[in-house]
């Protein structure tokens, strides 16, 4: 096996974890085989060779090491799982042995009907570019099919997002402060250090807005000149704010953390080519005051300006720095991450994508009594999709689907015509 390079995997190998990030395609159309499946893997393994990277240790300097790209041939379940959520979370927070690859595939099929499950271990990529990845696979797949010879498109050049960082960074961001942290704020939920271990860690729910309420709340986000992503964080802060209610009655400082692309904070400038880092993203922080005497609406204006602001501070990338040189991570109430369009369409010539749902699973990162959760949003087929993860037992499985209920009722009501005047002591009030 020929290395590809060696470096200290600087982040997850001195906290010892791993993070999954694991992808769910609900598929019909015919000559989807395990046959037709591989051949478009390996097309997609010849674009993107850290595909075919494995993670071997030598003296704890990681070493990233080519597989053979038989590593991928999945082998197809006859029959449907009936609960994909459930086969979704278990792959999602299985250990992977990354000496085998950073990339495992589950397929299952029943006439044509199928589902595709793709995990792609942190350590190779994330979650953006696991979309991206996914949209040349079905693009192999729809031609596999039709039995054409696969000409992959130009792709970027979907990369470990720590490798080389430094490289990408401007020159003042280890000179950027650390961010401002109230005295008085909100915390995460508390965990109940006595309950019994449960395993998987990491649970989620998924929720979906219907094509009418998506385009109606893309509408009035662009009415009152705020971003839908905005709106997401508003609900995950609102849900928050409920289940801590009887603890934590506002007015209350939040900490907010969000996703945002690293490119538009870099710029494409050298030494960073214009398709290197499509793929990273970086963190942006905030605090914001939950006030129960302002609208909704209000509380939007100022998540996407304050977003705006961090943004062009490039404090994302100064977290990233610190997050890598000191483990520096301030603590936050809320993360509400939208990865925006999904680059996943509905159809591939006469193969059709019914449904996509994306998870992220963490081992090592938390402890079981870490009240960890996480919201995350992208739009399918004109849909809104989000899902909330969290971890167990510190958040109990009901807990956990009432608050990822309560974010979907938030973005109803906010696409609502006559929400402007809703304030959010009566929206706190209503019943779910």
């Amino acid at each position: 096996m020929a290395p590809i390079t060696q470096r200290p995997l600087q982040l997850w190998e001195q906290v010892g974890c791993t993070i999954n990030i694991s992808m769910y395609l609900e598929l019909q159309g015919h000559g989807v085989t395990s046959e037709t499946l591989s051949h478009a893997l390996k097309a997609l393994q010849t674009q993107h060779p850290f595909l075919r990277m494995g993670i071997e240790y030598q003296e704890n300097v990681a070493t990233l090491v080519e597989l053979p790209s038989s590593a991928l041939i999945p082998s197809a379940k006859a029959g449907l799982y009936s609960k994909w959520q459930i086969r979704l979370q278990d792959l999602a927070n299985e250990f992977k042995d990354l000496a085998e690859g950073v990339m495992s595939v589950d397929f299952a099929s029943d006439g044509e009907q199928h589902q595709l499950f793709l995990t792609l271990n942190h350590a190779g990529s994330d979650a953006v570019a696991l979309s991206h990845l996914c949209d040349a696979l079905l693009i192999n797949v729809s031609q596999a099919c039709q039995n054409k010879s696969i000409s992959p498109k130009r792709e970027c050049k979907l990369r470990n997002i720590f490798d080389n960082m430094e490289a990408w960074l401007p020159m003042d961001i280890s000179k950027r402060p650390k961010p401002a942290i109230p005295a008085a704020y909100m915390p995460p939920l508390s965990a109940d250090r006595m309950q019994e271990i449960v395993e998987p860690y990491m649970a989620s729910v998924w929720c979906e807005l219907d094509a009418n309420w998506t385009q109606a709340l893309v509408a009035r986000c662009k009415e009152h000149g705020v971003t839908v992503g905005a709106a997401f964080s508003v609900a995950s802060m609102l849900a928050m704010a409920r289940a801590q209610a009887g603890s934590y009655p506002l007015p209350q400082n939040m900490l907010m953390q969000t996703h945002v692309n690293m490119r538009s904070q870099v710029g494409v400038r050298p030494p960073l080519e214009a398709d290197e880092c499509v793929n990273a993203v970086s963190y942006l922080w905030w605090c914001q005051q939950l006030s129960g005497d302002e609208t909704v609406w209000a509380a939007v204006a100022k998540s996407s300006k304050a977003m705006k602001e961090e943004k062009g501070k490039k404090s994302g990338l100064a977290f990233w720095h610190r997050m890598l040189k000191d483990f520096y991570s301030p603590p936050y109430t809320v993360n509400a991450s939208s990865l925006g369009v999904s680059p996943i369409k509905a159809a591939y010539g006469s193969l059709k994508v019914k449904r996509q749902h994306m998870m992220v699973g963490t081992y090592g990162l938390v402890t079981p009594d870490d009240a960890t959760i996480m919201s995350h949003a992208h739009t399918f087929d004109g849909r809104l999709c989000t899902v909330f993860t969290f971890a167990r037992p510190a958040v109990s499985q009901d807990l956990g689907e009432d608050m990822a209920h309560w974010q979907q009722q938030v973005m109803k009501r906010l696409a609502a015509p006559d929400s402007d005047d809703t304030l959010v002591s009566q929206l706190l009030a209503a019943d779910g």
